[in-house]
Order: structure tokens, then sequence, then C-alpha cells
């Protein structure tokens, strides 16, 4: 309980009403995914990510929640041919172009007196499959701007995704996804 005692009044400006904080634009923003192979493992990567954090009255963290959603159109692992086989034969972007994590914040801690440790549990999905999710993160008070970052891995057999193979290289099934967002006050 000191603990969100100590926490909350960072978060929060106003005990009147929930914070919104939206993507800020102005920062950059990433999103990359790591694909590790028999023989040659790649990344990919974009910053068209949109969403916001929610964060709800001081005595209540019950209102405080994450959404976020990443275009995979724009997804770019360096070569050309490479995206085109990821978007269109694995991915299928033309019918699901979009992954989305929706979630509550279940816990804030405190680091330092700029850096958070959360953790959040919702639903994230890819492919247009839904999964349940609970990942854990760092969120920076940098004033006006806060900072998410967060580690996760995926399975692709979770979300119907046909495991990549060309010769005798095969993506592994575990991909790591990192993101570090900004949030605009």
């Amino acid at each position: 309980m000191k603990k969100i005692l100590v926490v909350l009044p960072f978060l929060i400006t106003s005990l009147c009403s929930a914070q919104v904080l939206t993507v800020d634009h102005s920062n950059t923003n990433i999103v990359r995914f790591y694909a590790a192979a028999t023989f040659n493992s790649f990344e990919g990567t974009t910053d068209a990510i949109d969403g916001k954090i929610e964060l709800g009255l001081q005595n209540s963290l019950k209102q405080s929640s994450v959404d976020l959603i990443v275009s995979l159109d724009s997804l770019d692992t360096g070569i050309g041919l490479r995206n085109s086989h990821m978007r269109d034969s694995y991915l299928e972007t033309k019918k699901y172009p979009t992954a989305k994590f929706s979630g509550k914040i279940i816990s804030i801690d405190s680091v330092s007196s700029s850096e958070y440790r959360i953790k959040a549990s919702g639903v994230f999905t890819l492919h247009g499959v839904s999964k349940p999710l609970t990942v854990v993160g760092s969120l920076f008070n940098y004033g006006k701007l806060l900072k998410l970052k967060s580690t996760f891995f995926i399975e692709l057999s979770d979300f119907d995704i046909k495991q990549p193979s060309f010769l005798f290289n095969t993506v592994k099934e575990k991909i790591k996804v990192d993101l570090a967002v900004y949030f605009d006050r």
C-alpha cells in the first residue's frame, strides 16, 4: 500500500479526474521484433504506433489502463522482398493490418524518483487471434512526457501464424518484441 501511495502522486496531477496520455508522435517511438532463425536471424521495426495510457484517480489503480495499436504494414526488416513475404504470406496484413494490446495496469512500483516498474494484464490481438497477455515494463517520468519500455515474447502458433521457412532456414517459434513509446501529458 505504501508503494502505491508513494508512486501515484507522481503519476496523477489532478485529484479530480483520470489523466489520459496519448502517444507523442514528435518523439522517436519504436516497436522492434527479433526473429531467430536456423542460419539468418533478423529484426523488423516500425514507428507506426498509436494509443494511450489512462491513469486513474489517486486512490484507484483499477481505473488505469494501456491501449496500443501497431500498423503491421509498416514493419521493415531492411530487405524489401523479405518485407513482402512477411506481410503477405505470414502476417497477412491486408486481412489483419494491426496488432493491438489493451489492458489494465495491475501494479506500479517505484524504482527511482523518475522510473517506475509497471505490470499490465490484458489482451493481445495479432493475425485475428486474441490471447491474454501480461507484460512488465518501465515507465519513465520526463516531466511533460512519459516513456514506456517493455519486452515480451510471443509464439507464432498461438496466433495461427505459420512458421516461416525457406530451404533449410526456419524462423524459431518464439519471437521477442521490444517497444519504447513516448506519451504526452
